[in-house]
């Protein structure tokens, strides 16, 4: 069984960090943006903030429409649990990002990175699960973890940082 990532697939996940890891430098050094357009530090710092909070609630919905093509490959008898397992991220990540993006709103202050943090974290077991029972490619895990590591990263910098 081959376990080495495909090369397309390894570059494309890496490629798919690009936006968080923008969102975070952008998060840390909002300057360029202040420069660049003028805007109050402020509110440059959530334009970073806010990249990090839309992309990452995009990505984890398409986590779990991955999951749901996994669940494809189960047994008739086990099928339905995994594809229930596979969409309760796209149900939560609505929460995550009403959150997420109402937060100032109802005086939490500026936008939380956290639930969505929690939320790749949680992505990650699912993936494992799945792996566990067969469902995946044998290098899945290799990717997800790799891929995994950089999104909680720049989410929790961003986190910190805002």
């Amino acid at each position: 069984m081959k376990s080495d990532i495909p090369t397309t697939a390894l570059i494309l996940g890496l490629l798919g960090t690009l936006p968080f890891i923008l969102g975070t430098v952008l998060t840390i050094f909002p300057e360029p943006i202040t420069n660049f357009t003028g805007v109050p530090i402020f509110v440059a710092s959530l334009f970073g903030s806010g990249i990090l909070l839309m992309y990452g609630t995009v990505i984890l919905a398409f986590m779990s429409g991955v999951l749901w093509g996994f669940a494809t490959n189960a047994d008739s008898d086990q099928s339905s649990k995994y594809y229930v397992l596979s969409v309760i991220p796209a149900i939560l990540v609505f929460f995550f990002a009403t959150y997420g993006f109402a937060a100032p709103l109802i005086g939490l202050g500026q936008p939380s990175l956290f639930p969505l943090t929690i939320g790749f974290i949680a992505i990650l077991l699912l993936d494992f699960a799945f792996s566990k029972a067969g469902l995946t490619p044998s290098w899945w895990m290799k990717l997800r973890s790799v891929i995994t590591l950089i999104v909680v990263m720049c989410l929790t910098i961003g986190e910190i940082a805002q």
